[in-house]
């Protein structure tokens, strides 16, 4: 077996870290499209942001570049203004990736388009307004038959479901994903899992239960790589130590959480907002006010306003004021 099919059978299996050691010992050349689009997910998924881009930008200088491919490129474009707290440059290019994937008949490159795209109206929106892409969303998933692209879904609905408070339906879809993944194994979508139970026993204040839940998910996270596992893991470990009081150790996870955020993203946000709940326990509310001085009731267009977390950080700075 050759580095990229190795590499692809490792990044099917949610193991980033190890597909990116083998694809670290590769060239990517101008001819070596499949492989270039590969590494560009593989970095993205570990936080190899530059990476990422350049090799979506050299697979997209490539000539014969079919809609499939295109889509592809657009989607992990997506994910990288994601990361870089850019949602209305992520809505465009999962727009043009699930009309590329549409055009191509690629029902696995639509399914994952579509599956971001829902994540984040459902941040957003009411359930109402997101129920005809969930529906298409749905058709496109049993076409493509990819279990983990099913699991996936399971996981963005759960996540939708707990930030409205329905922890019983949240539950339920974390169980049905797990149900998946003791079939088809995959380590990412497992750590994904765990984190998601730790956010749900947190809102139920089961202290014990989220301890447990989150060492499995930190387990999970350094064995896949998964960046945006191991953050979120580290940022509900610092807010459930805020809850129990421990806010030296709550701190010493938010600063792990906030080193491997990018600058002005939602995710960042989120962590600011957790400090700043910190600092205002503990009476220190000018450095709790100057933490979120910059969040506004602003841009009422842009999806970069009205988001959970920027609504949850505008009623901490309330009580902060």
């Amino acid at each position: 077996m050759n580095a990229f099919a190795e590499s692809s059978e490792l990044y099917k299996q949610g193991r980033f870290s190890d597909a990116a050691t083998l694809l670290a010992e590769t060239t990517v050349g101008r001819l070596d499209l499949p492989l270039a689009l590969l590494k560009g997910s593989v970095c993205e998924s570990i936080g190899d942001i530059r990476t990422a881009e350049s090799c979506v930008a050299m697979a997209l200088r490539c000539r014969d570049l079919s809609d499939s491919h295109r889509a592809s490129a657009e989607t992990i474009l997506a994910r990288i203004a994601n990361a870089n707290g850019n949602p209305d440059e992520e809505a465009r290019h999962l727009h043009r990736a699930i009309g590329l994937a549409e055009r191509a008949t690629d029902h696995e490159g639509l399914g994952w388009a579509q599956l971001r795209l829902l994540a984040l109206l459902c941040d957003r929106a009411d359930s109402e307004s997101c129920a005809p892409l969930m529906a298409s969303l749905r058709r496109n998933v049993g076409n493509a038959g990819n279990p983990t692209l099913s699991a996936a879904l399971h996981m963005v609905v759960a996540d939708a479901d707990g930030k409205r408070g329905l922890l019983s339906k949240s539950y339920r879809h974390v169980k049905l994903a797990q149900s998946i993944m003791a079939r088809y194994p995959n380590v990412w979508i497992a750590g994904w899992c765990e984190s998601t139970l730790l956010a749900l026993a947190l809102v139920r204040s089961d202290i014990p239960a989220a301890l447990a839940h989150g060492r499995e998910s930190l387990r999970y996270a350094h064995e896949s790589g998964a960046v945006a596992v191991r953050r979120t893991t580290l940022a509900n470990l610092g807010r459930l130590h805020f809850l129990t009081g421990e806010f030296s150790l709550a701190e010493s996870y938010l600063d792990q959480a906030r080193e491997i955020s990018r600058s002005g993203s939602e995710q960042a946000l989120g962590i600011t907002e957790s400090m700043a709940r910190i600092y205002m326990a503990q009476g220190r509310l000018l450095e709790a006010e100057a933490l979120l001085g910059a969040v506004e009731i602003s841009e009422r267009e842009s999806l970069k306003s009205g988001g959970y977390v920027h609504r949850y950080t505008l009623l901490t700075k309330a009580e902060i004021l």
